[in-house]
């Protein structure tokens, strides 16, 4: 069995990240995988120490960003007309690797990406859809030709898709007879995180510093109760870089809690951070799975979680495997001050129930041996339908 992964950039975020783990599953299997990568980068290294080969080409997302007014739109032509060329040349590409490799299946790592499933469509090759995100939802993306457009090419003949879980299979509208929900793996079976170290006056967000991501909400929420709690702090976690996170890093300087609250950027300590951490704040309007909350849950860190999507359906897991909760949920912003301000006076250790259910939790639903295994069955099944 060959398989071609379609990447999207080549960082180690959240898809990176479930890339790497799903080719470190497959190997043990005997299968044979090539990667098609958009630029070299960490992704490309962390390729090579697993001696797997890839091949680079420019390659632009299928999507486009919210058009509200008509600056917007003079904005995005320019990069539509990029996208259109460089996605161009690079299904050119694609079309020579395929004839040239002859991979079983082509398999896009996102959602975001057209090209590998309009290549194998003409070159009559089966084709994955990994769907990681709700795209208008979280990051206020849409499809270039729209949603209802790729709605129907999810359901094509040839097409078959992953989603990472119930929400986003139910965001597209998907059918049992090509599609599957399967968990991204995050940890190996047999890594046991036993080790639960001191917990430090710190509440940590990690993620880049975007709206759908909602570090504005962990901004504000903490700010309702800095004050009464001063020996607290919020560190934010993640890619400041945005015009988003200066505004907001901005208005965290002109406010009295400035020194309370800290932007660290993109950090490679982020399981210590978590481990010390007296909760983990996730407040994305809507995430896909959540990769952050499994590794706090799995670092022994009490999670906070928007009681949306994703961060629902990991808590809910939860609840229906010990009929109790594993997280903190809130629904509103005021909810949000009221859990943060109950979790302050009584202290973390109160929450040690908890934070030890979410362990056991994590350590047995989210295993990259689950993952792998169901996602080569995947494999097998589409191999029998398309023969």
């Amino acid at each position: 069995m060959k398989i071609l992964y379609i990447a999207h950039n080549g960082l180690i975020q959240g898809s990176g990240f479930a890339l790497l783990n799903m080719i470190k599953g497959m190997q043990p299997k005997g299968v044979d995988m090539l990667v098609m990568i958009p630029y070299k980068g960490i992704l490309s290294e962390k390729l090579e120490e697993l001696g797997v080969r890839y091949y680079v080409s420019p390659l632009y997302n299928a999507v486009y960003p919210p058009l509200s007014n008509v600056r917007d739109v003079i904005r995005f032509i320019p990069l539509l007309l990029r996208t259109l060329w460089c996605n161009y040349k690079s299904a050119n590409l694609l079309k020579k690797i395929i004839r040239k490799e002859s991979p079983d299946i082509v398999h896009s790592n996102t959602g975001v990406i057209h090209l590998g499933f309009r290549i194998a469509q003409k070159l009559g090759i089966p084709h994955v859809w990994h769907l990681r995100e709700f795209q208008n939802l979280d990051f206020g993306w849409s499809p270039i030709g729209g949603m209802a457009t790729f709605k129907n090419k999810l359901l094509l003949d040839g097409n078959y898709n992953i989603a990472i879980t119930q929400s986003v299979f139910s965001h597209y509208d998907l059918h049992n007879t090509n599609s599957k929900i399967i968990y991204d793996g995050v940890f190996s079976a047999g890594l046991k995180q036993n080790q639960v170290c001191p917990k430090n006056k710190y509440l940590l967000f990690v993620g880049s510093i975007l709206k759908g991501k909602g570090p504005q909400v962990a901004v504000d929420a903490f700010m309702q109760i800095a004050s009464q709690y001063s020996d607290y702090e919020l560190w934010l976690v993640g890619d400041n870089l945005s015009d988003f996170a200066v505004h907001l890093q901005r208005r965290v300087l002109n406010s009295p809690y400035a020194k309370q609250i800290k932007f660290l950027g993109f950090r490679h300590d982020i399981a210590a951070l978590m481990k010390s951490a007296t909760a983990l704040l996730v407040c994305s309007e809507s995430e896909g799975f959540g990769f952050i909350t499994v590794e706090a849950m799995y670092n022994h860190c009490l999670v906070i979680g928007h009681n949306t999507a994703g961060t629902k359906e990991q808590f809910d897991n939860g609840l229906l495997r010990h009929g109790s909760e594993i997280g903190l949920r809130y629904d509103t912003s005021q909810e949000l001050v009221e859990v943060l301000s109950g979790v302050l006076h009584k202290g973390v250790d109160y929450y040690e129930p908890i934070i030890s259910r979410a362990y056991e939790t994590v350590c047995n639903l989210y295993t990259l041996e689950h993952n792998s295994e169901a996602l080569y069955q995947f494999y097998l099944e589409i191999l029998r339908d398309e023969k």
